[in-house]
């Protein structure tokens, strides 16, 4: 029979006394934002528990899983799977297959593959989570999370339809279980937020995303990193919307929030490059736009290497400054590669490979080459058309 399932919070409450003072510092720099602490706390505690020769033990396993976590919000995606990998190691030797005792770490390591661009194994632990979970017969956060991971994973292969009725399914899940003020429902309005606003619907995006900010400032105040993030997000509708001076504001007090909590080589200050650089091309100020541009791809590319499709974004963003700028040259050989990524990794009818065309038609569109231009955006329009139907 398996053991009795404790969460990774509730076993190291329950840790030797020499090794909980690091365990609750690092809990408590987690809650905060404070990433180093946290880090430096948990590891300590790790190192402590090894000595013991405890190397195989759920306090093991779970001080794994928190290092894991917090270079999960570090952009270390690669560490933080390993060290993922690690801990549910030790927990399925302890507790056994079962997956609803261990659905909560497999969602975060579902995340992470996403993160990675390993769509199918992340589809493969979702649909394990989503089958044992609803086999309970009752709603539960674990199973609210993995319809919003699946919403997600859907959003990352360009299959719409699905995107908000699972992430919509999980909210609702969510509001049912836990008190209306509570930080993970403030982290499914925004993804949610995010995912109208690539959907075109800003307005209804910036209510969530305001019912998000609302939720963060209330519990955690205005200086924690996902008060950065959402303000990015908000600040990313109302480039939408036309309201580039508010945009301007929203990015330009989030990057150096979470450049404070995360450092320069995260994800989230290359998005904060990536928005100021559609801004300054807003204002026709090319060379402030393509240095954004260009500080967005390095942190992208130190993150995930050559062959990742988020570096297409970037990529996009840079070729189509070289073509406003009139290197045609230049622009043509960046927007071929953004090309190749989208398409070597999504497919034939992906909305980024969609993207890809369409910037190539106005790249041979401006060098009066029209019937190359018209073939690239009509490729583009037959992929739009098809995910949006």
């Amino acid at each position: 029979m398996n053991q009795p399932y404790l969460d990774d919070l509730e076993i190291l409450s329950s840790c030797a006394a020499h090794i909980l003072p690091s365990a609750n510092a690092g809990a408590i720099s987690l809650e905060k934002g404070f990433l180093p602490d946290a880090l430096n706390n948990y590891e300590n505690a790790l190192s402590l528990q090894r000595k013991d020769l405890q190397q195989d033990d759920l306090v093991c396993s779970a001080l794994l899983y928190q290092i894991g976590l917090i270079y999960k919000k570090m952009s270390k995606y690669r560490e933080a799977l390993t060290l993922l990998e690690d801990s549910y190691a030790i927990k399925q030797r302890i507790l056994g297959d079962d997956v609803i005792q261990l659905s909560t770490i497999l969602n975060i390591m579902g995340e992470l593959h996403v993160s990675l661009a390993n769509y199918p194994e992340a589809d493969i632990i979702f649909g394990k989570c989503r089958e044992a979970l609803e086999n309970q017969g009752f709603p539960s956060l674990e199973l609210a999370k993995t319809y919003r991971n699946m919403g997600m994973l859907q959003w990352e292969l360009g299959k719409y339809k699905e995107v908000l009725e699972l992430i919509n399914k999980g909210l609702q899940m969510q509001s049912q279980i836990l008190p209306k003020d509570h930080p993970d429902l403030a982290e499914t309005y925004r993804l949610k937020g995010e995912v109208l606003s690539d959907l075109a619907q800003p307005n209804e995006a910036v209510q969530n995303l305001l019912h998000s900010l609302r939720i963060i400032t209330d519990k955690y105040g205005e200086n924690h990193p996902e008060n950065a993030i959402t303000r990015h997000s908000l600040g990313t509708c109302y480039l939408i919307l036309g309201k580039y001076d508010e945009a301007s504001q929203l990015f330009q007090s989030a990057l150096p929030s979470i450049m404070n909590f995360y450092g320069e080589n995260h994800i989230q200050v290359a998005l904060c490059y990536q928005s100021l650089s559609l801004i300054s091309a807003k204002e026709n100020e090319y060379d402030r736009a393509l240095d954004f541009a260009q500080q967005a791809y390095n942190i992208f590319l130190s993150i995930f290497g050559e062959d990742h499709p988020a570096l297409a974004p970037s990529l996009g963003t840079i070729g189509t400054i070289y073509c406003q700028k009139g290197d045609f040259a230049q622009a043509e050989k960046i927007l071929l590669h953004a090309k190749e990524l989208n398409f070597s990794h999504y497919g034939e009818d992906h909305p980024e490979l969609a993207d890809s065309y369409s910037r190539l038609g106005t790249l041979c569109h401006e060098q009066g080459e029209y019937q190359q231009a018209l073939t690239y955006h009509k490729n583009a329009l037959d992929i739009f058309i098809n995910p949006f139907s």
